[in-house]
């Protein structure tokens, strides 16, 4: 039977083989029982009929056990009415500055090196073989997340079939922070990431957070942030101008401030006439990037349809892969569009404008009079409805836009590393599936997204 060394392996040891490496012949009365809202390790009773808790730490023994055993304890004594509990930590070493504490408490403490206990353990049972976890194996204890980036663009190209030909790999700074804000030269042994390693761009209202992953070193546990790795299909952008990128940068700079519904609207309307279908009101807080889309797609007699139309189609064109190795799904910023004319869902502002004028009993002429404006106004909106927007996938084109803005005009590829950048794009089919395993538990990436039954896009809960 193989098992991994770590903390779960040493628990079941001791459960199995108390008199070999705690002393004395104990009886277990529970594993992972839960005290006073905490899961103390082991519970025994000794020969006296006596409580022993067990807590079991890797390494040295550090003061966040010490005092949770002590506290374990005391909570034990108040729910079981026992006075006399007593507790055993398990460790590898004890620094000497702790040894007075266990001396004040009454706690005692057995050590026992890594090695002796592996030695002590396969005499005992020798069916146990004790493993390293593979991914460990292949990576050395001084990898960074620059060296792995490195290693990732050395590594020679193998087709994986995973993506679509034209799909291009991204390793990017965290909103608008610069490479040299990164932390990236601890080694990465025992990452740890909230939420299995995903971002969930929507869901980070907060944007002057930075996403933190605790990473183990021989300095003790410090906060890192990791790159983001985007995949996505972008050929298309290549052949736009900056221009045109900052104006795609605009329309889903809309989508990403907007709340979260389906289907979602962006309504284009006019100055030119009396303001029936509040437009000052629906544009509040966002007028340059309204007056920005309302300039480029402007016409003499409301909007360019057509151009709108060609944007939207080159939006849809994107593709982003979410997910992480093996299990990547393609997603787009939006399922599908509609482009309508009038005011969409602005024209329930009217109705509700026109019943207040009914209600105080305006004359029929004024009524008739504001219907013959709305009439004439509503043929200079038009409404752009998406359905299934992924607001994950919108902060990710946006990144991309940016960087078409910035560089595709001064260096002529996508290929080129911008300034939030960590590393050169590479084509993502070329990249090794052991490349892309790796990455996979280092770096962040974007959340698969799923529909509920009235099609509002959902984050898909981790399990």
């Amino acid at each position: 039977m193989k098992r991994k060394y770590d903390e779960k392996l040493v628990e079941d040891v001791l459960r199995d083989f108390p008199q070999d490496f705690l002393g004395e012949p104990l009886e277990l009365l529970d594993q992972q029982t839960t005290i006073g809202g905490f899961r103390p390790d082991l519970i025994f009773e000794d020969l006296k009929g006596f409580p022993v808790i067990v807590e079991v730490q890797l390494k040295a023994l550090d003061r966040n056990h010490l005092y949770r055993s002590i506290e374990y304890r005391d909570l034990y004594r108040e729910e079981k009415g026992s006075e006399e509990v007593r507790v055993i930590l398990f460790c590898n070493s004890i620094p000497s500055k702790y040894e007075k504490i266990l001396s004040t408490h009454g706690v005692d403490c057995i050590k026992i090196r890594k090695r002796e206990f592996l030695n002590k353990l396969h005499s005992i049972a020798p069916k146990i073989k004790v493993v390293s976890a593979s991914w460990e194996k292949k990576i050395s204890s001084s990898l960074t997340a620059n060296s792995l980036l490195r290693e990732i663009q050395k590594a020679p190209t193998e087709n994986n079939n995973l993506f679509a030909p034209d799909t291009l790999i991204f390793w990017i700074a965290w909103m608008s922070w610069g490479v040299t804000d990164y932390v990236l030269s601890y080694p990465l042994a025992k990452v740890y990431k909230g939420n299995k390693g995903f971002i969930s761009f929507y869901e980070l209202t907060d944007r002057a957070r930075k996403p933190k992953a605790t990473i183990y070193t021989q300095f003790g546990p410090t906060d890192v942030c990791l790159p983001l790795e985007i995949f996505a299909c972008v050929k298309e952008l290549e052949n736009i101008d900056p221009h045109h990128s900052h104006v795609l940068e605009t329309f889903l700079d809309l989508i990403y401030d907007f709340p979260l519904e389906t289907p979602f609207e962006i309504s284009l309307g006019s100055y030119k006439h009396y303001d029936p279908f509040g437009w000052d009101y629906y544009i509040e807080g966002r007028r340059r990037k309204f007056r920005a889309l309302c300039g480029y797609y402007g016409a003499e007699e409301g909007y360019d349809i057509s151009k709108i139309q060609k944007d939207l189609e080159l939006l849809l064109s994107i593709k982003v892969y979410s997910g992480k190795y093996p299990k990547f799904v393609e997603e787009k910023v939006f399922a599908s569009y509609e482009i309508m004319n009038g005011p969409g869902s602005s024209r329930e502002f009217f109705e509700y404008q026109r019943e207040i004028f009914i209600r105080h009993r305006y004359e029929e002429n004024f009524i008739q009079k504001l219907d013959l404006v709305a009439q004439k106004a509503e043929k200079e909106w038009i409404t752009i409805r998406l359905n299934d927007v992924s607001h994950e996938c919108v902060q990710a084109a946006l990144f991309l836009l940016n960087h078409v803005e910035r560089h595709t005009s001064e260096f002529g590829s996508l290929m080129k590393q911008c300034d939030r950048c960590v590393a050169p794009p590479r084509q993502a089919n070329e990249i090794p599936k052991n490349a892309l395993k790796l990455s996979s538990k280092f770096f962040w990436h974007l959340k698969p997204s799923t529909y509920d039954n009235v099609g509002i896009r959902k984050t898909v809960k981790e399990t």
